[in-house]
């Protein structure tokens, strides 16, 4: 690609303008025929120092600067303008010279050397006029007669303001290029101007032995000083070529280090581009990495005019990119990229570049992506060196690359692993407890913390017989240890007297005591050493209540059957007894004693039989709508009958006006008959029951609330909560237990079969009333 138009306008103009600049000088001071050798002379000098100078940074150091001074010196304002003049035009026509050069395509970009070649010329000739008239205005006279005190300051201003202005216009030339070339330029200033401005002091020297020892003499002097200069220049330039070989080293043990001390793919590719950018042009450079599987292009890394940007991914397509991750080959384009990119057969994509290099990042033979650096600007940007530097750096980066890959592969599994495994402990009902060797707690799941009113962050790292309580208990007495005990136990896992040791014990926590299986066993490695120990807590109070309720229902059962039973059986022994003695008055008590016992016990039994179904809903409600006294009447009737014996009586309170209800009348009267019966049982003989029904509308204007109220002893607070469950028993006034413990837990099934509900609110010493809310009737 060509540089744009305006820019080679531009050149041009200040050509012409610098040429029309020496004109003029040449007719304000026309050369004299007799300067006409020394002309072609240091023209010659100038077109040598310039050709053979050496590159540093973004100038070149050369005997030129002294040579121009010189020239001035000898043959004035006129004949020093044309001589840097036509030197730089002359220089700039050896450099476009074709120069075959088979590993490098393109070698030579004559628009380039153009430009360049004007902007020598301009600002050397620009320089030396100026400088020029500085020396004049200080009283400086030409040719040099001789150096001595009167002409010190005007040689020192002479050669102070030709650097000056020289760097002044070089500056400005170089801004244009970009920051990153100025960035270049600055660091290497010092070092150009000590090269420039030492060899200054031979400026008046060169003049002086051309104008008074002649040309023969001073051919002489330019001789030795073309070999000196040759000799140097070698010397410089393997210096440099060392220089840079040191450089690209440091850059090489700085991105050691950085794969060293990061597996972070985006801080080693940042690393790769600063060191990139300290040996060449990075203003504009990127990453892009390869995914197979996708077919997708992906640029983690992208500068554009120094800036970071973000590069969208896109699919694999047919740009410069997507060629080098093809041939897996370096491809290096130093000028007319357009053309170069439609030789290759593939597309332009994005900006186009004016000079591009890019080096593949292989694994192997297979490709990860591609490292590029491109220029917008100038041609020639980039050559050889500049290849072989970026695939060294590519190989560093295809490292980096394969160790992010495997380290985020690796880092996935293990994060997953560990989400499993928290998983598994946040879901697991056992509490687990991880310790070390030296009995510091590893990790403690969520169970175990709730059994033991204790934090999982408040655990980690303590040891486990330290204090945790506020009372001072450790964890390992918590749980039911000693340290004595807990190490005799630890040591006779690892002697492999037992596997493990399991013990049940109850733990005090949160919720109040609780029972608890603790088991201890030992963690192996895959060596069968043991390197941990883990205890495990499960709960099992449900168990135990189970257990205990199923042994108390085996004794109740035995106890409140048998009694009954003996009944039915003397009962039978009487009847017989009867009829053998021909007793007939007596045969109807025994038969009478007989039924009851016997009712007694398909009563407890059908009781059982309809928990058992009410629990699993498989009971179908035979509803009807009912009136409350109607209901309740019958309920009472019964009642009194059974407890008139005792003196007991039975307070009847119906609120006026209550809506029927919607009912199973056969269950509700058993309901209320069994909180009748249970009233009974803890009402001393000649005491009172009253049975109420009302609504509250503050709780539900749509329910009929109906309270069975007694005067006993009460109930403790902390029986409340346990009132309604499947075989409680309650103590009757003598102390001992009434019933098999299923009456009320039938009358709370019952009370949530038809939609309702029931509870209870007691006092110590001051009785008990039940209340069960019952669904009214819709009228």
């Amino acid at each position: 690609m060509r540089m744009p138009g305006t820019r080679s306008t531009i050149f041009i103009f200040v050509g012409i303008a610098t040429l029309i600049l020496v004109i003029f000088q040449t007719l304000n001071a026309p050369l004299p025929a007799s300067l006409l050798p020394p002309l072609l002379i240091f023209c010659a000098l100038n077109v040598f120092t310039l050709t053979f100078g050496i590159p540093i940074a973004e100038g070149v150091v050369s005997m030129q600067t002294t040579t121009a001074v010189a020239a001035y010196l000898v043959m004035g304002p006129t004949g020093a303008a044309w001589t840097v003049f036509t030197g730089a035009l002359v220089h700039g026509v050896i450099r476009a010279r074709p120069t075959p050069r088979p590993d490098v395509p393109h070698a030579r970009n004559r628009t380039t050397i153009f430009h360049l070649t004007i902007a020598n010329a301009a600002m050397h000739t620009v320089t030396v006029l100026f400088s020029g008239a500085a020396f004049r205005a200080a009283g400086g006279i030409t040719p040099l007669e001789d150096v001595a005190p009167y002409n010190y300051i005007p040689l020192a201003l002479l050669c102070l303001t030709y650097l000056v202005t020289n760097y002044a216009i070089a500056s400005v030339v170089i801004g244009l290029r970009g920051r990153e070339a100025m960035r270049r330029y600055l660091n290497g200033l010092p070092r150009l101007v000590l090269y420039d401005a030492a060899p200054l002091s031979f400026a008046p020297l060169m003049a002086l032995i051309y104008l008074r020892l002649g040309i023969g003499l001073f051919l002489i002097f330019i001789l030795t000083l073309v070999l000196s200069s040759l000799a140097m220049q070698e010397l410089a330039t393997a210096s440099l070529r060392l220089q840079r070989r040191v450089q690209e080293l440091d850059s090489l043990h700085a991105i050691g280090q950085a794969l060293s001390a990061s597996l972070d793919l985006d801080t080693i590719l940042a690393e790769i581009h600063i060191q990139a950018r300290a040996l060449m042009s990075t203003d504009n450079f990127y990453v892009a990495l390869y995914n197979e599987e996708e077919n997708e292009v992906s640029f983690p890394l992208a500068i554009v005019e120094g800036q970071p940007r973000r590069w969208s991914a896109r699919q694999a397509g047919d740009g410069l990119t997507e060629y080098v991750l093809r041939t897996g080959a370096p491809l290096l384009i130093q000028e007319n990229v357009s053309a170069r990119v439609k030789e290759l057969g593939v597309a332009e994509v994005g900006r186009q570049a004016v000079s591009w290099l890019g080096v593949p990042i292989l694994a192997g033979d297979a490709p990860l992506g591609v490292i590029a650096v491109q220029s917008y600007a100038y041609p020639e940007t980039y050559d050889e060196s500049h290849l072989e530097m970026l695939t060294t750096l590519a190989s560093h980066a295809a490292v980096a690359i394969q160790n992010a890959r495997l380290y985020t592969r690796t880092d996935a599994a293990l994060t997953r692993r560990v989400q499993e495994l928290d998983s598994i402990l946040r879901t697991v009902r056992e509490g687990i407890l991880l310790l070390d060797h030296e009995g510091h707690v590893l990790a403690a799941n969520r169970t175990l913390t709730a059994f033991l009113g204790l934090t999982q962050a408040g655990l980690s790292g303590r040891r486990v017989d330290e204090p945790v309580y506020d009372e001072g208990d450790s964890l390992l007495a918590r749980i039911g240890y000693t340290p004595a005990s807990f190490q005799a136990h630890c040591r006779a896992l690892s002697h492999g007297e037992v596997d493990f040791e399991k013990l049940q014990i109850v733990v005090r926590g949160p919720a109040g005591d609780r029972h608890v299986e603790r088991t201890l066993v030992p963690v192996r490695d895959r060596d069968e050493q043991i390197t941990r120990w883990l205890i495990t807590l499960r709960d099992v109070t449900e168990e135990v209540e189970l257990t205990m309720m199923r042994e108390d229902l085996t004794d109740m059962l035995i106890h409140d059957l048998r009694a009954p039973l003996a009944i039915v059986q003397t009962g039978i022994e009487m009847v017989g007894l009867c009829v053998t003695e021909g007793d007939t008055e007596n045969i109807d008590k025994a038969l009478k004693l007989t039924w009851q016992s016997s009712d007694k016990m398909l009563h407890m039994i059908d009781t059982l039989l309809d928990i058992s179904r009410l629990e699993s809903g498989n009971v179908p409600l035979h509803r009807e709508t009912i009136p409350v006294d109607i209901l309740l009447r019958d309920i009472t009737a019964r009642f009194q009958v059974q407890v008139g014996a005792r003196a007991i009586t039975l307070s009847v309170d119906i609120a006026p006006d209550l809506p029927p209800v919607y009912v199973d009348v056969d269950f509700l009267a058993r309901t209320i008959g069994n909180l009748l019966d249970n009233a009974a049982k803890f009402t001393p003989d000649g005491g009172r029951i009253w049975l109420r029904a009302a609504i509250d509308a503050d709780f539900d204007p749509q329910a009929v609330l109906v309270s069975v109220i007694d005067a006993g002893q009460g109930i403790p607070s902390e029986v409340l909560p346990h009132i309604f469950k499947k075989f409680h028993q309650g103590k009757s006034q003598a102390g001992q237990s009434k019933g098999f413990g299923v009456g009320l837990s039938f009358c709370k099934l019952v009370a949530e079969a038809h939609g309702g509900r029931i509870w209870v609110e007691s006092e110590v010493g001051r009785g008990s009333t039940f209340t069960i809310a019952l669904p009214a009737a819709s009228v």
